[in-house]
């Protein structure tokens, strides 16, 4: 049974290089986020508030911070509770693999039920054909391709997105969202994407949340619930969109807070 995944961040800081005196600057702090089974969520905010390090958090590769990963009513201390996917800016496919072994990497089971799956999922992303390819032969997109296929196989219980389509060409991009929101229709994990793109957010998901500035808190959080596809010529959409650019205009705007020292 699919459960709620919950991150609460009260305070996230690193040390700062800049610094002589042991200064640390704070990341994340006083954010709370709850993402309901099967929900696809949005988190958008300005350039370096912090997005990435909170999907490390999210992932389990992030320990050192001051709060919790709930996932149902447990709270994860080591992820293993919860099955969880990071899809990155780049693929990180294992370039001495080819398409079907980097995906059939992430399936349990016997030879024969990896190598089943990996086509299984190949077919789902139009990478059939590509199967026995290795990663330098192909073009991004058929790699970003591969990745999401890679990361569905693992059939995750909440999958991370980490502006997976910033290096695409439009027509690739639109065409991969395509596919994602075909999958995650299918498959029904939790998603949360990370992204600058006003249009992908309310394109792909169920509700948008921005954040502010570094240290970042959640600032504004924004239902969407009208059908998908969702034509950006409709007035609902063109509305909604235009009210999350001016919130995000505005955190952009504000000044970020001194760097606080350590002690």
């Amino acid at each position: 049974m699919a459960l709620s995944y919950g991150v609460c961040v009260a305070n996230k800081a690193f040390l700062d290089s800049k610094s002589l005196n042991n200064a640390t600057r704070p990341v994340i702090r006083d954010f709370s986020l709850t993402i309901h089974p099967g929900e696809f969520v949005a988190l958008t905010g300005p350039s370096g508030a912090g997005k990435s390090t909170l999907l490390n958090i999210m992932a389990g590769l992030d320990k050192d911070f001051s709060g919790a990963i709930t996932y149902g009513d447990n709270t994860l201390n080591t992820q293993q509770n919860a099955k969880v996917a990071l899809m990155f800016q780049e693929h990180r496919l294992m370039p001495w693999l080819t398409l079907q072994d980097n995906v059939a990497l992430v399936i349990n089971g016997s030879r024969k039920a990896k190598i089943d799956g990996a086509r299984y999922w190949l077919e789902e992303v139009g990478l059939a054909d590509n199967a026995q390819f290795f990663p330098n032969q192909l073009s991004g997109g058929m790699l970003k391709r591969a990745a999401l296929a890679r990361a569905f196989a693992y059939e995750p219980d909440i999958l991370l997105l980490d502006e997976p389509f910033s290096s695409l060409d439009i027509q690739t991009a639109s065409d991969i969202k395509e596919r994602l929101l075909l999958l995650w229709a299918k498959q029904r994990t939790s998603v949360l994407l990370v992204t600058h793109d006003v249009d992908e957010a309310v394109a792909l998901a169920d509700r948008v949340v921005v954040a502010g500035r570094s240290p970042m808190s959640i600032k504004h959080r924004m239902q969407i619930p009208q059908p998908r596809p969702r034509p950006i010529d409709n007035a609902d959409i063109q509305a909604i969109t235009q009210q999350l650019r001016a919130w995000l205009t505005d955190e952009k705007n504000q000044i970020p807070p001194n760097v606080q020292t350590a002690g």
